[in-house]
């Protein structure tokens, strides 16, 4: 198993449902650690 985000069906399914999207952006503060930190995702893909 490589990546357990995308393997795993019931995680997949809640990593791909569109409310999932805007949660992390939440999350992350609009990604604002990204040019701070380098482990800091940029966007959402990341």
């Amino acid at each position: 198993m490589a990546n357990s985000y995308t393997d795993v069906p019931e995680i997949k399914f809640h990593m791909e449902h569109p409310l999932m999207k805007r949660i992390v952006e939440l999350k992350e503060r609009n990604y604002a650690d990204y040019g701070q930190y380098d482990y800091a995702p940029k966007d959402y893909e990341d």
